[in-house]
C-alpha cells in the first residue's frame, strides 16, 4: 500500500467489511456542509470505447459508480439528468479494461476522471484509478470492487478536493 501523500490519497484493499468501516468513517468524519455536492444519477464512459457490450449492459458502470460515491460520502447527493448550479461533481469513466472470462483473462481496471465545481468555478481535479487484485470472481464482480475502491476513494478527496490530485494507482 502507497501512503497517503499531498497529491496522492489512497485506501487500503482488504475486502468489503473495509470499505463498509472506510465509509462510515469517512462520513462520520465529514464536518456537515449547508449546500450539499449534486451528482448526476448517470456518468459517462467516454474514452472507454473497448468496452464489451456485455460489460455496458450487465455490470451497470454508468449508475453503479454515482451510487457508491454517494454511500461513501454524505455530502453527495444524486440527481436525474445533468446537475446545475452550486456544488457539482462530475465523474467520467475514461478507461475500463475487462475483456471476458472472469478471472481467467487476467486483472480488470478502471480510470475514473473528476471534477469538482462550485458556482462554475472549478475547485478541484481527479484521477483515480484502480486494478484488481485477485483473480475470483467474474468480471462485473471484479469491476464492482474496483469501483467500490474509487468510490472510497474519490470520497475522501471530496474531504478536501485539491487540483491535479492523482488517487491511488493513478
Amino acid at each position: 500500500m502507497r501512503r497517503a501523500t499531498r497529491r496522492s490519497l489512497c485506501v487500503a484493499a482488504f475486502g468489503p467489511a473495509a470499505w463498509l468501516g472506510a465509509a462510515l468513517l469517512l462520513a462520520a468524519a465529514a464536518p456537515g456542509r449547508a449546500e450539499p455536492i449534486h451528482l448526476a444519477d448517470q456518468v459517462a464512459l467516454t474514452g472507454a470505447s473497448d468496452v464489451t457490450d456485455a460489460v455496458r449492459q450487465q455490470c451497470g458502470l454508468q449508475t453503479l459508480l454515482p451510487e457508491l460515491v454517494a454511500a461513501a460520502s454524505s455530502d453527495v447527493q444524486l440527481v436525474q439528468g445533468q446537475p446545475r448550479g452550486g456544488r457539482v461533481l462530475t465523474l467520467t469513466v475514461e478507461e475500463v479494461h475487462a475483456p471476458g472470462g472472469g478471472p481467467f483473462s487476467g486483472p480488470k481496471w478502471m480510470v475514473v476522471a473528476a471534477e469538482l465545481r462550485d458556482g462554475g468555478r472549478l475547485v478541484g481535479t481527479a484521477r483515480a484509478k484502480r486494478t484488481t487484485a485477485a483473480p475470483f470472481g467474474g468480471t462485473c464482480g471484479q469491476l464492482r470492487k474496483v469501483t467500490e475502491a474509487i468510490a472510497v476513494d474519490l470520497a475522501a478527496w471530496l474531504r478536501d478536493p485539491r487540483s491535479a490530485a492523482r488517487l491511488c494507482d493513478s
